[in-house]
């Protein structure tokens, strides 16, 4: 039975009340309609129980409906001879109230909650609730990938992607072409998108603006599809504070107190921001060290140092120099014989090259070709970032959310972003920045040796820092996400 199914009877319940009470006080010419609807509405659940229960469950109810039906004829049968009702009236509100308490605690009420994801690569921030409510017998989980668009230069959509096909095999899909959200309206949506239209690289399709799926659900979750870093203000917080998605969620799942505290002072509503973690960590926590890599990476890197170089959006757009950086770092450790450069940029990099800096274009191509015809170059454009977690020793890295997933698995990190906090700063949110080498203190070259002998001073402080800064760090937060929110809605 459908939880809406269930709420939609016990709604009527409390006019089956009022109905009783006036048929003990009203003039029997006046009640006999009013008997006439409560026998019409214990067939109407009787009708609807038997289409959303078991036989045995129905049968359970369908003895209590069969009592009620049998009570009120009683009642009226006294009521016409003019005999006391006040026994047989007790009785009908008796039955009525273990009806009510029945319909509550049903076992068989089940939870339908609709995951819409929309880049595979961003499934990690969903895939420990998706996996804990799937287990449970009191929900019905629906995994349904939505399409989104590339914008043009002018802001357009332009570029249709669904990538429905490119989840793990273990996952089972619905199409978005099969599930009629507005028709089904799902007990709860969970969601990673936060930016509705105005993300103006790439858009979830505008049917799935979390603006429209608040129409269609009363648990609209959004849960980051990022580790948050540290602010040195919650004003500096705003922008990922203050999105539609934010605004519009019913919950808001955040990796810590402190974060709860910066949507908080931003103007987010207490009760909807959830301090519970974050789904990432749990991910992270079951990476396999002995997971087989692509064929190409293995030749290439033949038991070789793998630094990974992860190249940042944010930079990219805010610096005019960067590709001339990114170019000198990759040619950097290039020349350094002993390492294999694995470079990742970010997913979304080279469309939004396309769309907002298109004169980089033919430099960022010529840096790709340069890095895929070499021999001790690895290209990663895959939508899963933790082949190049585990592959490699080390990372060199602009500020990313990367950044705070790489520091689970214990290797180095070279922050390449001064316009980040120094370790002298008061910041909100974490304290790990005291434990990431900067470009400001060390060199490209002088972090390729460190990786090489295996330098890493900071390693527990960071790695104890880090933990300390979230809440359910142990991989737990996917567990507690679905339970609490599964005790709100039932």
């Amino acid at each position: 039975m459908r939880l809406q199914v269930r709420n939609k009877l016990l709604e009527l319940l409390p006019t089956l009340m009022d109905g009783i009470e006036y048929i003990k006080i009203g003039d029997i010419e006046n009640v006999l309609p009013v008997t006439d609807d409560c026998l019409l509405a214990f067939k109407s659940i009787r009708d609807t129980l038997n289409k959303s229960l078991s036989e045995e469950r129905f049968q359970y109810y369908n003895e209590i409906i069969a009592t009620l039906e049998q009570t009120l004829n009683e009642m009226i049968a006294e009521k016409s001879d003019g005999r006391p009702l006040g026994e047989t009236s007790k009785n009908l509100k008796k039955l009525l109230h273990n009806l009510d308490e029945s319909l509550e605690e049903e076992a068989e009420v089940k939870l339908e909650i609709l995951f819409l994801p929309y880049k595979s690569s961003m499934w990690d921030s969903l895939e420990s609730i998706w996996s804990t409510a799937k287990d449970d017998p009191r929900c019905n989980c629906y995994v349904m990938p939505i399409p989104y668009y590339d914008r043009d230069e002018h802001g357009k959509l332009a570029r249709f992607h669904y990538e429905g096909e490119q989840f793990p095999k273990y996952v089972p899909i619905t199409s978005y072409q099969e599930y009629d959200i507005a028709k089904r309206r799902p007990d709860i949506i969970y969601f990673h998108n936060p930016y509705d239209k105005y993300n103006y690289i790439t858009t979830v399709a505008p049917e799935y603006y979390s603006l429209f799926l608040k129409q269609y659900t009363d648990m609209l979750v959004y849960v980051p599809y990022f580790i948050a870093g540290a602010y040195r203000d919650a004003k500096q917080a705003a922008s990922k504070c203050l999105t539609e998605g934010v605004l519009n969620a019913s919950r808001i799942i955040v990796q810590s107190e402190v974060l709860k505290d910066i949507y908080v002072q931003n103007g987010i509503d207490a009760e909807k921001v959830v301090a519970l973690g974050s789904p990432k960590i749990d991910a992270i926590l079951k990476y396999d060290e002995n997971i087989d890599l692509p064929l190409e990476w293995k030749q290439k890197i033949k038991g070789k140092k793998v630094i990974l170089l992860n190249s940042s959006i944010g930079r990219l757009l805010n610096e005019p120099n960067y590709m001339v950086d990114l170019e000198k770092n990759i040619k950097t450790i290039m020349n350094n014989k002993e390492v294999i450069l694995l470079w990742r940029p970010h997913p979304l990099f080279e469309a939004t090259i396309k769309s907002m800096r298109l004169d980089y274009l033919d430099e960022y191509i010529m840096l790709k070709n340069y890095v895929l015809q070499s021999e001790n170059g690895i290209l990663d454009e895959s939508k899963d970032a933790s082949y190049a977690v585990i592959a490699s020793d080390g990372m060199i890295s602009d500020y990313s959310s990367l950044i705070l997933t790489y520091i689970m698995s214990g290797k180095p990190i070279l922050v390449m972003d001064p316009s980040k906090p120094k370790k002298q700063e008061v910041l909100l949110s974490c304290d790990i920045y005291s434990c990431y080498f900067y470009n400001d203190g060390i060199t490209v070259e002088q972090f390729l040796e460190m990786v090489i002998h295996h330098i890493d001073p900071m390693r527990k402080e960071r790695i104890f820092n880090f933990k300390n800064s979230l809440v359910n760090a142990d991989g737990s937060c996917g567990f507690k996400t679905h339970s609490y929110i599964k005790n709100i809605v039932l």
